[in-house]
């Protein structure tokens, strides 16, 4: 690249000889001797050519300034438009991060409470089944539909005995009764009383040992297992727009 210095120091140089170019003349013009035509014509080439010569190099100046000035933009203007391409990739990457975070913690609300929807898995653990779910809100405590059910005494407690297929091969299971409940499906309808037990079940990732269940006849329901407020109350909400939002 062409150094603009060199250019001034060499167009400050030729200014520099324009007096002197001058002065010659003025002696020449001041002294005795006459004054020929091819004098005058000499000087005046003298000076034209100077003059040319300083013209040519501000010319040359301009030009490599111009040059400079063109390369400047264009580097900025490159390293612009390199900064703009990476922060686009990362903005770009950062979504796709922020889409996979979203996804992975979809379950999570802003309060640490999971986020259920209106149906999930439920997997009771000693059993090692696992039941589709209704979550409910509007029911108090969870119930689980039992075929087969007949209650017991052992050692002065009262046990129940069920099973959770029905067909004659399928196991028995046994269970303590915890406690008793009085459950009304609707206004114009009797009350019912269910037995109590305590299961162990897994919903999404976690465990919740000893959860509250009511025993009852839910052949005539989609879902064998509902999840009530009893338990959710703090775990979980619920969005009821969506179904099977936890891992199973």
């Amino acid at each position: 690249m062409p150094n603009p210095l060199l250019h001034t120091a060499r167009s400050v140089a030729l200014l520099a000889c324009l007096p002197l170019v001058v002065s010659c003349a003025s002696n020449i013009s001041s002294s005795n001797a006459e004054l020929t035509p091819l004098d005058l014509e000499n000087a005046t080439s003298a000076i034209n050519t100077s003059i040319e010569s300083v013209n040519s190099n501000i010319e040359s100046l301009r030009d490599d300034l111009d040059e400079q000035y063109s390369q400047i933009c264009e580097a900025q203007h490159s390293q612009l438009k390199g900064s703009y391409a990476t922060a686009k990739k990362r903005l770009a990457s950062s979504r796709k991060k922020y889409a996979a975070l979203e996804k992975r913690c979809e379950a999570k609300s802003v309060i640490g409470k999971l986020l259920f929807g209106a149906v999930e898995n439920v997997k009771l653990l000693d059993e090692k089944l696992t039941f589709s779910a209704r979550i409910d809100t509007g029911a108090e405590t969870s119930s689980l539909g039992v075929y087969s059910l007949q209650d017991f005494e052992r050692d002065g407690k009262t046990w129940v005995k069920f099973k959770l297929v029905d067909e004659k091969s399928a196991p028995t299971y046994e269970y303590r009764v915890t406690g008793r409940v009085s459950i009304k499906q609707n206004a114009s309808s009797a009350e019912d009383e269910r037995f109590e037990i305590k299961m162990s079940i897994r919903i999404g990732q976690k465990n919740y040992p000893r959860q509250v269940f009511n025993l009852s006849d839910r052949s005539y329901l989609e879902h064998q297992v509902m999840i009530g407020r009893s338990f959710l109350t703090d775990v979980a909400i619920v969005d009821t727009g969506s179904k099977y939002r936890l891992k199973k």
